[in-house]
């Protein structure tokens, strides 16, 4: 055994003191590069302490083995699959002596082409150790197809059948269209559906598929829409004596008229959790008939009823209005004012106002209602709801939160109001009543001339008293129709028309020019949200289904997503949004 072990370590020498008793052998293994890393055995040989005889000592002796270094490189990561012009990041690597890790760094050399598919070697070496890391560069990425036209086109027996083409294009071999094979037929003769597959492979195999759906139908009649179910006439109740004749929303409050028997008239509004009197204006009298501008800006939220003073009493207004004429909700100042009438009444609620929706689209048509119908037989209600959906996808691909009347074929989607109103009038209310919360409203329709094939052109139809300001957006859509669309002989694109003329005597009236008309507005997409809401609505008449010309270049073109286009810009554009391009559909 040692009494004693005393270790000196200096740069790149070891100092071993030893002072030992009996037979003692020291092995030291030293690294001289690495002084740290030191590995000391020791044995030893018991004396005999019982011998009698006097053994020499013997002098301890140490040996020095200067151990064999092992350099490993191990990789991080190992061999690597790298998609098709992907930033190759280099994952690195470690060294290590004999086990031990330490923060020399190894050379590497090697390069990869992320552009070109291929296996590139890079090579990781330090003293005598190397290694190579295989990363092998794949495009898997499949050739883009792009029809050109739509990807359904439909058009009657014994007509002309030209395909509007396509191209094609790859991430690396770029343009492939004339390596487009095309399979499939289409008999004009014969009213059926077809398919056309239009297919492509890329040099790294890479295969796609996309298909154009054909529908040959026999030829069928146009309907034309009678402008006076368009307009949803509806039977007009008149007020009697003590009765509100008319109400409407101003920018602050409500506009009250009607008859009274006594010369002096204000309008009181009753708390109906306090049953206290919180507001009260005087009315305008003339002979019997009376006019109250009220101003609710003062009004905290509430329940509340409107009532009437004749100078001795205060009295239920009574309003016995039909349910076409009586005011719903609207956004006044920064409330949503929403009434009701139990017993004929006139009650209202008061509450914030908040937007529910950014844009509001009613789908026009639907259910038993088909609307008009090419000659090749499209119905309209099946147009205005794939424009609708194309749209409303747009809008919320950029972040904005959409309402559709409805979203498919069979119902006429969204309505609201007394059953004795007709179903028109009724989703005209259910679209007024989405409207009021929303930021943006509009119908969505397609024309018709019946038997006249030569009419063509958009229409856009807006509310009468609308000024210019009002539409702006609506100006700028119509100046962009007027560059896109080829087919237009109408006099006016953007106007309005009279509710009191019958059809054959309304003319429609321009509102380019900023014209401001007092007149009932004719059509119940324009009229009934402004009159029960107090919103702006506007129809959009995409193109002349009843001229095959025309129709063919807006629908089976595909020019029906540039005028949808166009729409969504201006008005994602008009919310203070950055307009976003479709990225086109293809497989």
């Amino acid at each position: 055994m040692f009494n004693r072990f005393t270790k000196f370590v200096m740069k790149n020498k070891i100092i071993l003191t030893v002072i030992a008793v009996g037979v003692l052998s020291v092995t030291a293994v030293v690294f001289a590069s690495y002084p740290s890393l030191l590995s000391i055995k020791v044995s030893s040989q018991k004396n005999a302490l019982n011998n009698k005889k006097t053994t020499p000592k013997k002098e301890p002796s140490a040996k020095i083995i200067i151990a064999e270094k092992k350099y490993e490189i191990n990789l991080n990561g190992g061999d690597m699959a790298l998609p098709v012009k992907e930033v190759y990041v280099e994952p690195g690597a470690s060294v290590t002596i004999n086990g031990y890790p330490i923060s020399d760094p190894c050379t590497i050399v090697g390069t990869v082409d992320v552009a070109k598919p291929g296996v590139y070697e890079i090579s990781y070496s330090f003293k005598d150790a190397k290694v190579i890391r295989k990363v092998t560069v794949v495009d898997q990425i499949k050739p883009i197809i792009r029809l050109k036209g739509n990807s359904k086109i439909v058009f009657t027996v014994n007509d002309k059948f030209t395909d509007p083409g396509f191209s094609a294009s790859d991430n690396l071999d770029g343009d492939l269209t004339a390596k487009v094979t095309t399979s499939g037929t289409v008999n004009t003769a014969i009213a059926s559906k077809y398919t056309l597959t239009y297919s492509v492979q890329d040099s790294s195999g890479n295969k796609t598929s996309i298909s154009r759906m054909i529908t040959v139908n026999k030829k069928v009649v146009v309907k034309i829409i009678d402008p006076n179910v368009e307009k949803a006439p509806v039977p007009i109740v008149v007020a009697q004596m003590n009765e509100i004749g008319g109400m409407t929303f101003t920018g602050n409050g409500f506009k009250t008229s009607g008859k009274t028997d006594a010369p002096t008239h204000q309008l009181v509004v009753i708390d109906l959790n306090t049953n206290q009197e919180v507001l009260r204006t005087n009315s305008s009298v003339s002979g019997q008939s009376f006019q109250n501008d009220m101003n609710l800006n003062s009004l905290a939220n509430g329940s509340y009823e409107m009532k009437f003073f004749n100078g001795s009493e205060l009295k239920s207004c009574v309003d016995k209005l039909g349910p076409s004429q009586k005011i719903l909700r609207a956004k006044v100042g920064n409330k949503l004012i929403t009434l009701d009438y139990p017993d004929n009444r006139v009650c209202f609620k008061v509450e914030d106002f908040a937007y529910q929706y950014d844009v509001q689209i009613n789908v026009g048509h639907g259910g038993s209602d088909p609307g008009t119908n090419s000659a090749s037989g499209v119905t309209e209600m099946a147009l205005n709801l794939e424009v609708s959906l194309y749209e409303k996808a747009r809008y919320e691909s950029m972040g904005l939160k959409v309402h559709l009347s409805r979203t498919t074929n069979d119902t006429y989607g969204n309505v609201m109001g007394d059953a004795s109103l007709s179903i028109l009038h009724r989703s005209a209310v259910a679209h007024g009543y989405y409207a009021s919360v929303s930021k943006i409203a509009y119908s969505n329709h397609h024309n018709s001339a019946g038997s006249n094939t030569t009419a063509a052109g958009y229409e856009i139809l807006v509310p009468a008293p609308a000024t210019s300001a009002q539409l702006s957006t609506e100006l700028a859509i119509a100046n962009l129709f007027d560059q896109l669309f080829i087919y237009k002989n109408r006099s006016s694109y953007l106007y309005t028309k009279d509710y009191d003329l019958p059809a054959n005597a309304n003319p429609a009236r321009d509102k380019r020019s900023g014209q401001v008309y007092t007149f009932r507005e004719n059509f119940a997409m324009n009229r009934v949200p402004l009159e029960l809401f107090n919103v702006k609505s506007v129809i959009y008449e995409g193109c002349y289904m009843s001229n095959p010309t025309e129709f063919n270049w807006y629908y089976n073109e595909g020019n029906w997503k540039k005028a949808s286009e166009i729409k969504i810009k201006n008005y994602v554009e008009s919310l203070g949004i950055n307009y976003v391009p479709p990225v086109e559909i293809a497989q």
